[in-house]
């Protein structure tokens, strides 16, 4: 789990350096959100072009993880994300529920996934393992969900390699984490503290949102990448601002990258 969510800072430094010129003037928490989600969907897709190569898994997670060591390394010098500081003796409530919500998440990534985790274990897990143990990705003729868009999928590879279910489970919960903080910074940029805690509580305590945090789904991140690139292309389209476009297109894409259902998200913004 330490070292998913280590890595998962990383990539999340990866892509506070690669949308260095597009998260200008944002709220530092949206900034650090918006980074996380974008890195953690440009290694999941990057997994794709080195698993394509013949034994690319082999060799591929020291890559990849020099790449996410050079995030870590931005993260830490670069970007420097300021402490969280509470203002208002009634923050730390919220604090202590979005901690709740997250230990939950936690706890499920710990624990083995059944048949309440079915989808875990019948084809997000099962497909990555396949191709782990082939050493590259390649068509699985009996599984037709190994077909689907796997940008967030591809990262379970890597954390099967070092933590087996949980070190793979646990980027659900490092993109629950993200989340959190890219909608508390939006609403903090555009409403204000109060309303900021009020946004990222109602997201972090959502049942579905809970339910699947921690666990080998992708609909949390999918979510993540079709709500806010719809924000952001709102933004786009009533300030004309070109970074909330670039913005929307990449989340946008990355919804379409995780899901089919992302391609709706896209009609819809458009």
């Amino acid at each position: 789990m330490f070292i998913t969510l280590l890595f998962s800072l990383g990539c999340a430094g990866l892509g506070a350096a690669i949308l260095r010129r597009l998260l200008v003037e944002m709220d530092d928490a949206l900034r650090l959100g918006l980074a996380g989600l974008v890195g953690l969907g440009m290694v999941g897709l990057l997994t794709l072009f080195v698993g394509l190569v013949p034994g690319g898994l082999v060799w591929g997670v020291y890559s990849i993880g020099v790449l996410v060591f050079f995030g870590l390394v931005w993260l830490c010098f670069r970007e420097r994300p300021g402490r969280p500081r509470i203002h208002a003796f009634y923050e730390w409530a919220f604090v202590a529920a979005l901690l709740a919500c997250v230990s939950m998440g936690a706890l499920a990534a710990l624990a083995p996934s059944g048949a309440s985790d079915w989808d875990t274990i019948s084809h997000h897990l099962a497909s990555t393992k396949i191709w782990l143990g082939q050493g590259t990705i390649t068509y699985i003729p009996f599984m037709h969900q190994s077909n689907f868009p796997f940008s967030l999928d591809n990262l379970f590879i890597w954390g099967q390699v070092w933590g087996g279910q949980t070190g793979a489970k646990t980027f659900t919960v490092a993109i629950y984490l993200f989340g959190i903080l890219a909608i508390f910074g939006a609403a903090r940029q555009s409403f204000g503290r109060g309303p900021a805690w009020w946004s990222a509580m109602l997201f972090a305590a959502a049942p579905v949102v809970i339910g699947q945090a921690g666990t080998g789904y992708i609909d949390v991140g999918h979510g993540l990448f079709a709500g806010l690139g719809i924000v952001f292309a709102i933004r786009a389209a009533t300030s004309g601002a070109r970074n909330d476009l670039w913005l929307a297109a990449i989340l946008l894409g990355f919804a379409a990258g995780t899901k089919y259902t992302g391609l709706q998200a896209i009609l819809v913004a458009g």
